[in-house]
């Protein structure tokens, strides 16, 4: 309960302390009436100049900075403003906002607040997926230490957020071509341009300009380019993202490996057709589809609906990018066959274990240990469901003769020193 500024125990407070200055005669209670009363005047004097500071102009927020932000990492955010509250003794400050994806509320974001310079507000920011975010509905809320006043401040402003996805150190992925070919790439390597032309030693009154300088500097021999090879006929290629999954962690490692893979085929200068959850259809993507490619990315959360399009216009050969709860629809509804490479990210439990025994010395902390107990037995009976549920799904595939490539996560462990 709220009237005003005040909450309900200075609704209390401020009539009983004025009855007892002017009541009784004891020294203390007349001391500590005369100081809850200063207490509230002075606070309800401070919020009423920043109401009128702010009242005519809301948009009292002139920046909002930040660094590259990464799901599950901290990330430092400063405010820079006019007219922004001051820290005083004894008040506290918090900021609310509204965080949304898509025009749709995901949920109401809490953060205490801290100065820095004067008009410079600092907080700590983290969550735990990456996309495309929009901040709206910025409150201002100042409390004394006491709980007694309270006064919001709501802020026009929005904030356009961008959260990455993590960009890993090494892929291991066939690259499978139209014409049926298959070349393993086993790791990121340069193209060299001395890879497609003919060399031969260097005589006298040949061209100096076709000198191979790369070739001299490694035999401390003259070699000349001769001949242009025609480079390979490289096919375009068909991938498939499929990244929903209940588990954040399989979410994210999947994408990292999508994101990490598809960078390296546009440093190849590979021309690809994706499938993804913000479509129905195969997208081309190139190095001039920057902003087809970062739409995939932030829209990928949705379950996959390209089931019909895999079944009727997929390739020979193909890349599937998935979770272990989205490869149960692919391998029971029979979408995929043996020409399909499947990656799949999975969460790791057979690592997990739980020792019991040392929960109770904390009986002496009057811990609640049947309840950590129980948790604790839920947890390893949903870790024996997941961990059945991957060997159901590999034996479905060893019998439909697909290969499944899993990658383990046991939590945001894969995203350190791995982001770019």
């Amino acid at each position: 309960m709220k009237i005003g500024i005040y909450k309900l125990p200075a609704l209390l407070l401020f009539p009983l302390s004025v009855l007892v200055l002017f009541q009784s005669s004891h020294l203390l209670l007349q001391f500590l009436a005369t100081t809850i009363i200063c207490f509230l005047l002075f606070y309800s004097f401070y919020f009423f100049i920043l109401f009128l500071q702010t009242k005519k102009n809301r948009s009292i927020i002139t920046s909002f900075d930040n660094r590259l932000i990464h799901p599950f990492q901290e990330c430092q955010i400063v405010i820079a403003g006019n007219y922004l509250p001051v820290q005083s003794i004894g008040l506290f400050i918090t900021l609310y906002f509204d965080l949304y994806q898509d025009h749709e509320k995901i949920e109401t974001k809490k953060y205490h607040l801290y100065q820095s310079p004067p008009q410079h507000w600092y907080f700590d920011f983290c969550y735990d997926r990456h996309g495309f975010f929009q901040l709206k509905n910025f409150r201002f809320v100042i409390q004394d230490i006491f709980g007694l006043t309270q006064f919001t401040l709501s802020v026009d402003f929005e904030y356009l957020l961008n959260i990455y996805p993590f960009f890993l150190n090494e892929i291991k992925i066939p690259l499978q071509l139209k014409k049926g070919g298959e070349e393993v790439l086993q790791s990121i390597e340069k193209i060299d341009s001395t890879d497609f032309f003919e060399n031969r030693k260097y005589y006298p009154g040949d061209d100096p300009r076709r000198i191979n300088w790369k070739i001299f500097a490694h035999s401390d021999e003259l070699h000349i380019r001769e001949v242009e090879k025609i480079p390979p006929q490289i096919g375009e290629l068909s991938l498939i993202f499929a990244p929903h999954s209940k588990s954040i962690f399989e979410y994210e490692y999947i994408s990292a490996l999508f994101f990490t893979t598809i960078h390296y085929f546009l440093q190849l200068q590979l021309s690809m057709k994706i499938l993804a959850p913000p479509f129905t259809q195969f997208i081309s993507i190139d190095n001039h589809s920057e902003k087809k490619f970062n739409h995939i990315m932030n829209h990928s959360y949705h379950p996959f609906h390209g089931h019909n399009t895999v079944r009727t216009k997929t390739q020979k050969s193909s890349l599937l990018f998935t979770t272990s709860e989205e490869l149960e629809k692919f391998l029971v509804q029979k979408m995929i066959d043996k020409n399909t490479y499947c990656i799949v990210a999975a969460e790791n439990f057979q690592q997990k274990t739980f020792n019991f025994k040392k929960k109770w010395y904390k009986i002496i902390d009057h811990d609640n240990l049947f309840m950590d107990y129980y948790k604790s037995k839920q947890q390893m009976q949903h870790q024996k469901k997941r961990l059945q549920h991957y060997e159901h799904l590999k034996n479905i595939a060893q019998y439909q003769n697909i290969e499944l490539n899993w990658f383990y996560t046991e939590g945001p462990e894969f995203a350190k020193s791995k982001h770019h």
